[in-house]
């Protein structure tokens, strides 16, 4: 019995939601690269005529070793901070960020629960006093390649001042 041409094998599914960012719209490198490297470009960013390319494999030896002060600056200055990170993220993982934000000792107003989006869980929302920590279900790094719709939803959240919706 031959497999038809639509069906996708286990395995073929997997790898498929394994790498699922790289899906969305595999020539975005190109599309970046070749903005940036036009003499247009280059003249509005202020630059010296170079020949950009991503930055896979650059050694940073300039960063900090924590954004956790910057954090603590903006929530005193009175500015809303969102903190949020795809539940596949590899790179900055939901753990991670909890147990930093959990270094600030900041007050809970609104207790971890579940937040909603098209009658499904979109992920968790932390509510503290000056910052609130979103996650997102399903994404990887670049959440709203991952999950559109629930970055959507995330997004609009903050813009409007509110939590996610917390029922589906």
């Amino acid at each position: 019995m031959s497999a038809s041409p639509y069906t996708i094998s286990n395995a073929e599914s997997t790898l498929k939601s394994a790498y699922q960012v790289y899906y969305f719209n595999p020539c975005s490198y190109s599309y970046v690269e070749s903005y940036l490297n036009t003499a247009e470009m280059q003249i509005a960013l202020h630059a010296n005529p170079t020949k950009w390319s991503h930055c896979s494999g650059f050694n940073w030896t300039d960063s900090p070793v924590t954004v956790l002060p910057i954090i603590k600056n903006l929530m005193a200055s009175g500015i809303r901070v969102w903190m949020y990170s795809g539940d596949t993220d590899g790179n900055v993982p939901v753990t991670s960020s909890r147990y930093s934000i959990n270094s600030l000792k900041l007050p809970i107003k609104t207790p971890w629960q579940p937040w909603h989006t098209n009658k499904e869980v979109g992920g968790y929302v932390v509510e503290y006093e000056g910052l609130t920590f979103v996650t997102v279900r399903g994404a990887g790094h670049l959440v709203p390649s991952y999950q559109p719709e629930r970055a959507l939803t995330m997004i609009s959240s903050f813009l409007q001042g509110s939590l996610p919706p917390s029922s589906p």
